[in-house]
């Protein structure tokens, strides 16, 4: 594996959560952190570039662009590339972030019951978008919780669940931006949460 294999290995994005797609360690290109608090990245899987959004959740009332949770559970966000129906998680309110890891609580009927079958259009009725995240951290992990860590790299969350450290670090973000960009080129944020 060479140095920019190993770079590639490193900037992925860790969504891995039981009862819930992976992501596809391919799907995520042209990444960049900004100063360690800031990661962006621009998703591509097999060549394809456009996916379809699926979501559990709602429209905002005013900004009726951007997906949230509803008075029963946070969203949960998923695209599929439409040629090979491959599907991956872009967020899920109730395991990302900062406050969802350490503080919220959720019963097993709201994590296991958000079916994610709306498919999000814009205004023109696409259905189909090229899709851009950014991700910002505020919180130094190593420094929080280093001494926890156990000697397998796993740290025990709340509710004694254990996850590999570096996957808490990546999925423990305060903030989450996702924008779709249509075939007209036309950019819409779909997704502003503060998680943290």
């Amino acid at each position: 594996m060479g140095i920019f294999d190993k770079l590639k290995k490193l900037l992925e994005p860790k969504y891995e959560f039981d009862n819930a797609p992976k992501v596809i360690p391919d799907a995520v290109y042209k990444q960049q952190f900004f100063n360690r608090k800031e990661w962006m990245g621009q998703f591509e899987l097999n060549g394809k570039t456009f996916f379809r959004i699926s979501y559990y959740g709602q429209l905002h009332e005013k900004h009726n662009n951007l997906i949230t949770g509803t008075s029963f559970a946070p969203a949960l966000v998923l695209a599929t590339e439409p040629e090979s129906a491959t599907s991956f998680v872009l967020f899920d309110g109730c395991r990302h972030g900062y406050d969802a890891m350490f503080s919220d609580e959720y019963m097993e009927e709201q994590i296991n019951n958000r079916p994610a079958d709306n498919i999000y259009t814009d205004s023109s009725g696409n259905e189909l978008f090229e899709l851009q995240m950014r991700l910002k951290y505020n919180y130094d992990f190593d420094d929080e919780f280093g001494h926890e860590v156990d000697e397998n790299g796993m740290l025990e969350l709340p509710g004694g669940i254990k996850r590999p450290f570096e996957t808490v670090k990546w999925n423990g973000f305060d903030s989450i931006i996702v924008l779709a960009k249509n075939r007209e080129g036309k950019i819409i944020p779909i997704l502003i949460e503060e998680t943290g």
